[in-house]
């Protein structure tokens, strides 16, 4: 699955996006926060033990593009080294050098994100669970969905399906303020899309 996940306290959020929709930077900033990132970019769900969904890591690094390497901790920063990623210039960070990195998660939030350089301030929409599926499987392999492979298919449905029913969803634009005040952007993103009961629909 193309997507992000990290957990901070009772939140264990998972973030779904086109490249370039915000994926490294919310992870970025998770880590700035003290949350446990599983992944930046590649996941892979699957219904755990004890029947819950579940999203663990399927690469060991990130793969932050500049400017996003800037919103990680002072520690986090030191460990960075420059490479070439898909013939991209990226900032990597490997997992293993520090304790702030968890192998999975189970997701109780999903966010569906873009990055709208238009926006001045972020906005959040609740969506609805086919909607979420929806977003779930676009995100997924398509090789995983093909009617051409009958077997992961059925194997693959009933998992993204367990995820829509079992997390919220949210519709994401993150605006300028993502990178102008992050801090206080990041934790109204929280907030928004925290257990709450009734959600506020009105723009940050």
């Amino acid at each position: 699955m193309h997507g992000a996940a990290f957990e901070l306290g009772p939140q264990r959020i998972l973030v779904l996006g086109l490249s370039r929709g915000g994926k490294s930077t919310l992870s970025a900033l998770a880590l700035r926060v003290g949350a446990r990132v599983v992944s930046d970019d590649t996941l892979l769900a699957s219904r755990d033990q004890e029947g819950h969904m579940r999203v663990e890591a399927l690469r060991e690094n990130l793969y932050l593009r500049e400017p996003t390497q800037t919103l990680l901790p002072d520690a986090l920063q030191a460990g960075l080294r420059p490479a070439s990623f898909r013939g991209e210039h990226r900032w990597v960070l490997d997992r293993s050098s520090a304790a702030s990195f968890t192998r999975s998660v189970r997701p109780s939030t999903v966010l569906c994100t873009t990055i709208d350089r238009r926006l001045k301030s972020t906005w959040v929409r609740p969506m609805a669970k086919a909607d979420v599926l929806t977003e779930l499987m676009r995100a997924s392999s398509p090789l995983f969905l093909s009617p051409r492979y009958p077997v992961e298919r059925a194997a693959m449905l009933p998992v993204l399906m367990g995820l829509a029913m079992s997390t919220s969803g949210f519709r994401v634009r993150l605006g300028q303020d993502l990178l102008a005040n992050p801090d206080a952007t990041f934790r109204r993103l929280l907030d928004a899309t925290g257990d709450r009961g009734e959600f506020d629909d009105s723009e940050f």
